[in-house]
């Protein structure tokens, strides 16, 4: 059973990256690409960087409503306290993420302020 699935799941794999529902990006200065995380693989490509180059990411989320006539889910259950642990990403409420023993990604807060000053006194591991 466990075998079916496994192949399942490589059928649909390779289904979904085939080269007709392939994006390939050829990035310009000043370039701007946005996806749809429900309906979107995406992945980064590999890049060489001898330290001349900045990357800058942003990340933004969007809460939406349900549509017109469907319920909307039941609220998540509440993850039970713990630690985190060296290898969980630690979302603050600036929106932005680090490690244990990290500074957060972002320089500064949405109002601001550096985040690590602005929000990440409270932790949050997912």
């Amino acid at each position: 059973l466990a075998e079916a699935g496994t192949a399942l799941l490589g059928m649909l794999l390779a289904h979904a990256t085939s080269p007709s529902f392939t994006y390939f990006h050829a990035w310009s200065a000043g370039d701007v690409l946005v996806w749809d995380n429900t309906q979107t693989l995406h992945h980064s490509m590999p890049y060489e960087n001898d330290g001349s180059v900045h990357r800058e990411l942003y990340r933004t989320q969007a809460r939406f409503s349900s549509p017109a006539g469907v319920p909307p889910p039941p609220p998540p259950s509440p993850r039970p306290a713990r630690p985190p642990d060296d290898d969980d990403e630690i979302f603050c409420d600036c929106g932005w993420t680090r490690y244990p023993g990290q500074s957060c990604v972002q320089t500064r807060g949405a109002s601001g302020f550096p985040c690590w000053e602005h929000c990440c006194s409270e932790q949050q591991p997912r």
